[in-house]
């Protein structure tokens, strides 16, 4: 049987602060603005092709969420080399929230927070 779904496309993020949040994730993660969208949101692409959906936000207040809270918890970005992948992010400003861990299903993973506390990863398997 065929498959119907091949793959993500894009997850979508709000950012208070948008022109700031998408130079961090263009400079910090290589990601590309590649158009810019109704309301004012920006469309980047990754370098696997994935593309991430910045909206701006509508100045409501930001819920206080928990790690392990209903929803999305967090974006996990994929790294060949995850010692490689450390050190250049560090050198670019990155914070880091924890250690190297292992990863369920194989491989290792390391967090951080994006300029508005979005929980990111980098995971190399």
């Amino acid at each position: 049987m065929q498959r119907v779904v091949s793959g993500m496309d894009h997850p979508a993020l709000v950012f208070k602060e948008l022109e700031k949040c998408c130079e961090w994730y263009c400079e910090v993660l290589e990601y590309e603005l590649v158009a810019e969208i109704e309301q004012g949101a920006k469309l980047l692409r990754g370098a696997d092709g994935v593309y991430l959906e910045a909206i701006p936000s509508r100045e409501e207040e930001r819920p206080v969420r928990a790690y392990f809270a209903e929803g999305i918890s967090h974006l996990a970005l994929r790294v060949g080399d995850m010692e490689e992948a450390v050190e250049v992010l560090t050198r670019r400003g990155v914070v880091w929230s924890g250690e190297i861990m292992e990863a369920v299903g194989g491989g290792f993973v390391r967090n951080f927070r994006d300029p508005e506390g979005n929980e990111l990863q980098i995971v190399s398997r």
